[in-house]
């Protein structure tokens, strides 16, 4: 893997996106990070306060009461559960312990499997998505023969594709003695998790193993807090080789606030899913567009103009503080593509027209 291909890109980027078009960060209107737009649950901000007098002790036992409480929002065992500065921290250790030879990553998708199994020495293969990049059962049949672990993203950043556990089932008996890693990152704003989610599916076998995040529904992104669902006996190897205290306690604070706030969970799932169908009629109204259906609090889009990339978009939308994802590092994607975020409907109105002007 060349220097370049180890630089990592991704969203939120407002600093130096202000440096470069001499704006102020606290102007921008950032559509490139995929956050919940209404921010985290006010339990969440209270519990930091409340637990300012924590940051002097060690995190050991909040650490076990966490992984208690997250066990029981997914229905699963204390001893299923594996908690990481981050999901991208395990992601990290994932291939670090495990060492696979060969790793194999359903693309268009998060550039940090294929960087994670780079680094760990790993020959990666890319297996495209085709067509409106909606299913699985569209991508080109995986050599077992070359397949140690296998990255699935569900819903699929930046697609916002969302598969069935059917789909997941079949692509896993392709590669039978595959360790597949599905990262349900974005699962929280789905309405009917359950029925997507391979977690019940995940702690039953011996080699799936789901990562999930606190970052982008619960709106903690920087507090850096992930975890992974898998069985007892993988969870407990993984968990033997992490550091100790990578998560403090504010954090977790944070956390078990969040996670505990059913009202705010309710609301922010109902209120994403009318913003997001809400910026999906402006989108889909701009000819110059292709939209592809999601189910996440994103959408990636498809300049349709001739002679007009991403970039140049992005040069015209800094104009009014507009900050895009450009999706053409993203391995089968091109320079015409973009994501965007899904946020408040006063931000979402704004963006549409100004790119209903510049695409006319």
């Amino acid at each position: 893997m060349n220097k370049k291909s180890n630089m990592a890109v991704h969203g939120g980027r407002r600093r130096e996106f202000a440096d470069k078009y001499g704006l102020q960060s606290s102007e921008i209107i950032d559509f490139s990070v995929n956050i919940n737009p209404l921010g985290p649950s006010p339990a969440a901000v209270s519990a930091i306060k409340n637990s300012l007098n924590r940051i002097i002790d060690y995190p050991d036992g909040d650490i076990l009461e966490f992984k208690k409480s997250i066990a029981a929002y997914n229905g699963v065992n204390r001893d299923n559960i594996v908690v990481g500065n981050g999901s991208i921290e395990l992601i990290y250790s994932l291939m670090s312990l495990f060492r696979p030879k060969h790793a194999v990553v359903i693309a268009p998708t998060f550039t940090e499997y294929e960087r994670a199994a780079g680094l760990s020495g790993a020959k990666v293969k890319n297996v495209f998505l085709t067509g409106n990049y909606q299913n699985l059962s569209s991508i080109d049949s995986i050599n077992s023969d070359e397949s140690d672990i296998i990255f699935i993203c569900n819903p699929n950043n930046p697609t916002g594709a969302l598969y069935g556990t059917d789909e997941i089932e079949n692509l896993s008996r392709s590669v039978p003695n595959a360790i597949v890693v599905i990262d349900e990152a974005f699962m929280d704003f789905i309405n009917r998790e359950r029925d997507y989610s391979f977690t019940l599916k995940a702690v039953a076998g011996t080699r799936f193993i789901v990562l999930r995040s606190l970052g982008k529904f619960f709106a903690l992104a920087g507090l850096r807090l992930g975890y992974l669902i898998t069985d007892k006996e993988t969870a407990a190897y993984l968990a033997l080789r992490q550091p100790p205290w990578n998560i403090n306690n504010l954090t977790i604070a944070a956390a078990m606030a969040s996670i505990n706030d059913k009202e705010y969970i309710t609301y922010s799932q109902k209120t994403c899913r009318l913003l997001r169908e809400d910026l999906y009629k402006r989108l889909t109204s701009i000819k110059k567009l292709k939209v592809y259906s999601s189910h996440a609090n994103f959408f990636l889009v498809k300049i349709l103009k001739a002679k007009f990339s991403a970039d140049m978009l992005q040069d015209k939308l800094a104009a009014d503080n507009i900050l895009i994802r450009t999706a053409s590092d993203f391995k089968g994607l091109n320079e015409s593509y973009f994501r965007l975020a899904v946020r408040d409907e006063t931000d979402n109105r704004f963006l549409a027209e100004k790119l209903g002007e510049i695409l006319a």
